[in-house]
C-alpha cells in the first residue's frame, strides 16, 4: 500500500509528533499550549503500512513555523517514540540522516544535532526495517555570531592569492570581534566569487576554493553580527605552464660570409614540450622561423629588431631578435656539424661529424671541442679521444657522440679556437 509520510513540528514547543500522515496532539513541555503545525508531506511506496512516531528535542531550542532553528555550533538532541501496529511499523529500531551533512550533522543512532553552517537541512527519523518509512522535520541554521559578538574586520590569508587550473585549497579565513577575540570556525563567515568559471566555491562552510579557469577574480568575505563586514581576495588562476628558451635572445648576422640562422630550443615545465608548441615573428620582414616542437631555427632577412612569440598551453613568452649586417672575412674559416640536432629517442646513441674549413682548405684536425648545455640530459664525447684543457677533459675531435640521457632540451656545441679566430656551431637536441 502507499503510505504518506509527514513533516511536522509544534510552534514554541519542545515535541514533535508524527502519526502516519496525521500531525497529533503535541505535548507542550513549556507549558504554552498545544498546536500542530504540518509543514508539507512526501508519499513513498511502503509495503508496512502507516507507523507513528513522536520525536522529541531535549534541548528546549527554538521552533518557528514548524522549523528547528540553531545558530552555527549549537547542538540540539533528538530522542522519539516509536508505535509499532498490525499494520505499521514491524520494529522500532531506527537511525537519523541528514539530507545536507554540510548544513547539519546528526549521530547515526545518538540523534545528536550540530549546526554546521548557515542553510537548511531535512532531518530524518528513518525504521530501519522500512527505509522507505521516514519521519523527517527542517532544521535552519543561522550563521550568525553568538549574543554580544560584534565582527569588526575579517582577513584572508594568503591575499592575493596564485596558483594553477585544478588546485582546489582553502583559504585561512579570520573574524576579528570589537571584545578584541577572533574566530576561523567554518560557518562564521561567507564567501562568494565574482566569476565562478574561475574560481568556484566548492565547499560553503570552509570557503574552499576551485581554480576552473585561468583569469582573475575577486572572492569577497564577510561576517555577520550586529554589523556586517566583508574583505575582498584577489585570485590569480594560472594555466600552470612554464616556457623555457635556449637562448633567450636572438642575434643574428647576415654579413657576406656569415652564418645567417640560429637554432632555437622550447622545453615547457622543463622538459621537452608535449602539447602544440607555436612560435611566430613580427615583423616577418626582418626575420623568419621554421620548425616544431622544442626544435626551432631563425634566419634573417634584413637589418632590424623584432620579436618572437613563443605559445604553448594558452600561455606565451618573447624573445627579442636583433638582425645585423656585418660582414665576415670572405672565404674565411668556418665550422659546422651534421646531423644538425632534432629528435634524439630517450637512451639513443647518434655520431656526429665536424667540418672545419680554413683558407687553403685546411681543417681544424682534431681542435674541435664538444659541450653541451644541459649534459644530464644530452651527454656528448667525442669519439677522436679527450684534451685536458685548464685541469678538464674536454672531448675533442670532429666526431661527436651525443648520448640521450633524460626527456628535455639542450643546445649541443663544437667550437675550434683557432689562432685568428673562434669557431662554433650550435644546434638544438630534444628528447620527448
Amino acid at each position: 500500500m502507499r503510505a504518506k509520510l509527514c513533516f511536522g513540528a509544534a510552534l514554541a514547543a519542545t515535541v514533535l509528533t508524527l502519526v502516519g500522515c496525521q500531525i497529533t496532539a503535541i505535548s507542550d513541555s513549556d507549558s504554552q499550549g498545544s498546536i500542530g503545525v504540518p509543514v508539507g508531506q512526501i508519499t513513498s511506496q511502503t509495503t508496512n503500512g502507516n507507523c507513528s512516531a513522536t520525536i522529541f528535542e531535549n534541548s528546549s531550542k527554538a521552533l518557528s513555523g514548524g522549523i528547528l532553528i540553531l545558530n552555527v555550533g549549537e547542538t540540539a538532541q533528538l530522542s522519539d517514540s516509536i508505535t509499532t501496529n498490525p499494520r505499521g511499523c514491524v520494529s522500532t529500531a531506527h537511525h537519523w540522516t541528514s539530507s545536507d551533512t554540510t548544513v547539519v550533522m546528526v549521530g547515526t543512532t545518538t540523534g545528536l544535532v550540530t549546526a554546521i553552517r548557515a542553510g537548511t537541512a531535512q532531518v530524518c527519523d528513518i525504521i530501519d526495517a522500512a527505509p522507505t518509512i521516514m519521519f523527517c522535520f527542517t532544521v535552519q541554521v543561522n550563521g550568525i555570531v553568538p549574543t554580544g559578538k560584534t565582527p569588526t574586520s575579517i582577513t584572508v590569508q594568503p591575499n592575493p592569492d596564485t596558483y594553477p587550473v585544478g588546485t582546489v585549497k582553502t583559504p585561512t579565513v579570520t573574524v576579528h570581534y570589537s571584545d578584541n577575540t577572533t574566530s576561523t570556525a567554518a560557518g562564521s563567515f561567507t564567501c562568494t566569487s565574482a566569476n565562478s568559471g574561475i574560481v568556484a566555491i566548492v565547499n560553503t562552510s570552509t570557503c574552499q576554493e576551485s581554480g576552473v579557469g585561468v583569469g582573475t577574480v575577486n572572492v569577497t568575505f564577510c561576517a555577520t553580527g550586529s554589523t556586517t563586514v566583508c574583505t575582498v581576495q584577489a585570485v590569480n588562476v594560472t594555466s600552470g605552464i612554464q616556457i623555457q628558451t635556449l637562448p633567450t635572445s636572438i642575434n643574428i648576422n647576415i654579413g657576406t660570409g656569415c652564418t645567417n640562422t640560429q637554432t632555437f630550443a622550447v622545453s615547457v615545465n622543463g622538459a621537452a614540450p608535449t602539447i602544440p608548441v607555436t612560435v611566430t615573428i613580427s615583423p616577418t620582414t626582418v626575420a623568419t622561423v621554421s620548425g616544431s616542437g622544442g626544435s626551432w631555427t631563425f634566419t634573417g632577412v634584413a637589418v632590424g629588431n623584432a620579436t618572437a612569440t613563443v605559445s604553448a598551453g594558452g600561455i606565451s613568452v618573447q624573445v627579442p631578435i636583433v638582425v645585423t649586417n656585418t660582414p665576415c672575412t670572405t672565404g674565411g674559416p668556418s665550422i659546422d656539424y651534421t646531423p644538425h640536432g632534432g629528435n634524439i629517442a630517450l637512451n639513443a646513441t647518434v655520431t656526429t661529424l665536424a667540418t672545419c674549413n680554413l683558407s687553403g682548405g685546411a681543417t681544424c684536425g682534431d681542435k674541435e671541442f664538444w659541450s653541451s648545455t644541459h649534459p644530464e640530459i644530452h651527454d656528448v664525447n667525442a669519439t677522436d679521444g679527450f684534451q685536458n684543457v685548464s685541469g678538464f677533459n674536454w672531448p675533442v675531435g670532429p666526431h661527436g657522440k651525443v648520448v640521450s640521457i633524460a626527456s628535455g632540451t639542450s643546445l649541443i656545441s663544437v667550437q675550434a679556437s683557432l689562432t685568428n679566430a673562434t669557431l662554433k656551431a650550435t644546434w638544438a637536441w630534444v628528447t620527448p
